[in-house]
């Protein structure tokens, strides 16, 4: 998926290729969202859920909802557009501590998309499986047990 800037809906592609990422988000040719650290991320939280069925079905306001897959990967959404959302949610993982991989690859770093920024890079889990998350507005907090802090 390497999308394309345009202004005239006629533009086709841009006439230079991706080539390693020289042309990508650079407000002129390719946008390359394939390589946005959330979008790249939760490809390997779905590798990490693989076939776990959805449990700790959770949610806030109706714009806020939480969910695991099996114990082994868990995600909260807050699509509301002015609120944070902070809570404690049984989160069906093991104890320990999870890159946000909404976030981070490394747990430090933050993307630099605007709408990352203050998010958490990391997330305990107690040892009662739950978690206190503040969710920001129109984003998520995602973790699974591949990607642990260290």
């Amino acid at each position: 998926m390497s999308s394309y800037y345009f202004s005239n809906t006629d533009a086709g592609p841009p006439s230079v290729g991706v080539q390693n990422g020289k042309y990508c988000m650079d407000g002129t040719n390719w946008v390359c969202e394939h390589r946005w650290v959330a979008i790249a991320n939760m490809v390997n939280w779905r590798n990490a859920a693989g076939t776990s069925e959805v449990s700790h079905w959770q949610g806030g306001s109706a714009n806020q909802i939480a969910f695991s897959r099996g114990g082994a990967a868990f995600i909260a959404f807050n699509r509301d557009e002015s609120s944070s959302w902070s809570a404690t949610l049984a989160t069906g993982l093991p104890a320990g501590s999870y890159c946000n991989v909404v976030v981070s690859d490394t747990c430090v770093s933050f993307s630099s998309n605007d709408s990352t920024v203050g998010s958490m890079a990391v997330v305990v889990v107690g040892s009662d499986g739950k978690a206190s998350l503040s969710v920001p507005t129109l984003n998520a907090v995602a973790i699974h047990v591949n990607a642990k802090s260290t």
